[in-house]
């Protein structure tokens, strides 16, 4: 899949948030806050019960660093630690050439990454939240903001999309579109806790595997030459479901999410 083809299909994803912003600001809100420790020992805890159970518990593990993406984007804690003119190219880079690096705890390390069309850019959508689970000073999942969705019971939902690197080789080979998945094409999610899981599980770059997880049963996602079929809540009755390949969930070289994992990277004394 071409990148612009990619790009397209990010932003055309974020569109729903543009009309109801200021509601969804307040709605994404825990009512709580935390103080640096508090933040930094909540995102430890995490990573040490995702490390202790490994990726066999994979929604146990996708939940645990769910919850800590959620506290932290509600921290009214930012302090940019790096930000310039981002070392990638292709049609997504050109519209946010901006990269930052953001430490939400205090500790002077990264928890969040985005790109942004200006340097005071404070509304991008380009962002996401970011973990070294093996603790080897280079980040292995990615928390990717998505935009929001419809509930069956007419309320606003956040989702997002999750990048693994599983084996710790610094490229992503698990992709999951968590919370926005609409398997009856009705326009609404079915469940919020309903997500779409793509492996490579031999590590070469390409789709080997796919399956729905938090349904009563998992579903496996037939995977043709490269490519799944997902029913996303931006299908309709006349495109059921959304074609990917491995360019589009972050398996191959040259993919949006590859080139931003290689970004962060580069930059491992903020990590």
């Amino acid at each position: 899949m071409k990148l612009l083809t990619i790009t397209a299909k990010l932003y055309y994803q974020r569109a729903v948030t543009i009309i109801v912003l200021s509601i969804l600001i307040t709605s994404c809100s825990t009512g709580l806050t935390y103080n640096n420790v508090e933040l930094s020992d909540i995102k430890r805890q995490a990573i040490a019960s995702v490390a202790a159970n490994g990726f066999e518990h994979r929604e146990s593990t996708k939940k645990e660093l769910d919850k800590v993406y959620s506290i932290y984007w509600n921290s009214p804690k930012l302090n940019k630690i790096h930000q310039n003119k981002t070392m990638n190219t292709g049609e997504f880079f050109k519209l946010v050439p901006i990269f930052t690096l953001i430490d939400r705890d205090g500790d002077g390390k990264a928890d969040q990454f985005s790109y942004s069309k200006t340097k005071q850019d404070k509304d991008s959508k380009e962002f996401g939240f970011i973990y070294d689970l093996n603790k080897d000073g280079k980040i292995d999942y990615l928390v990717f903001y998505g935009g929001s969705v419809m509930t069956k019971e007419l309320k606003l939902h956040w989702f997002n999309y999750h990048f693994i690197d599983s084996n710790f080789d610094n490229k992503f080979d698990i992709y999951v579109n968590n919370g926005a998945i609409d398997l009856n094409n009705d326009g609404l999610i079915d469940d919020k806790n309903i997500s779409a899981w793509v492996y490579d599980r031999d590590f070469d770059g390409k789709i080997d595997s796919a399956e729905y997880l938090g349904t009563k049963t998992p579903l496996p996602i037939p995977v043709i030459d490269n490519t799944v079929l997902l029913k996303t809540i931006f299908n309709n009755k006349e495109q059921p479901a959304e074609k990917i390949d491995s360019a589009f969930v972050g398996f191959s070289e040259h993919s949006i999410f590859e080139q931003i994992l290689k970004e962060i990277n580069s930059k491992t004394h903020l990590l």
